[in-house]
């Protein structure tokens, strides 16, 4: 009975000083506008589609008055992001996903030897070595179907490489109410 007592009372000490919070705390900050797409609305196919991405290193948090030094925070030269594109379909008569052959976005993609946590097809905003101030991205997508799209950068959000040691940052892209972004255009036979 003493034992089970002892190894009681350590089970509780235990379990007390644990709290979720020590691990997978996920920090999550918001970049406005973080997109520019000059749209032309009308493309032929062949043409390359071409939108940028740029957010500040400095990103405020909620409930600090200081801003986050997303650089200091995660040591990361690059975030990774992913968009989608949707296609309207007649049969659905909806806008539905449709997979992108990587061979067809052009833009900046993780260095293999620091690629530790992105995968699939990823591209990536890479710090601007001159100013250390921004991350950027260019990135283009060559078209070569007819069609209606739509961009869908609804839920872009940009990560650094995952490191199981380090609390983990997500910076999520916020379309404000004073700027709007359209991303609906046709492709066209030349």
């Amino acid at each position: 009975m003493k034992v089970f007592a002892i190894a009681l009372f350590f089970t509780v000490l235990v379990t007390g000083c644990y709290s979720g919070d020590d691990y997978n705390q996920t920090i999550i900050v918001r970049a406005e506008n973080s997109v520019r797409f000059e749209n032309q609305k009308n493309y032929v196919v062949g043409d390359t589609l071409f939108f940028e991405i740029e957010f500040s290193r400095y990103l405020e948090e909620d409930g600090f008055t200081t801003l986050l030094d997303v650089y200091e925070t995660t040591e990361a030269t690059a975030f990774s992001f992913s968009f989608g594109l949707l296609k309207f379909s007649d049969f659905s008569n909806t806008y539905e996903f449709i997979n992108v052959d990587s061979e067809l976005v052009l833009g900046p993609r993780p260095d293999d030897s620091s690629s530790n946590g992105f995968y699939g097809n990823q591209l990536v905003a890479v710090l601007d070595v001159t100013t250390q101030e921004q991350y950027y991205s260019r990135i283009g997508l060559i078209l070569v179907e007819t069609g209606d799209y739509q961009l869908d950068l609804d839920f872009l959000s940009f990560n650094p490489p995952y490191d199981p040691n380090k609390v983990q940052l997500r910076i999520e892209n916020v379309v404000t109410n004073d700027t709007s972004l359209d991303v609906g255009f046709t492709v066209a036979e030349e």
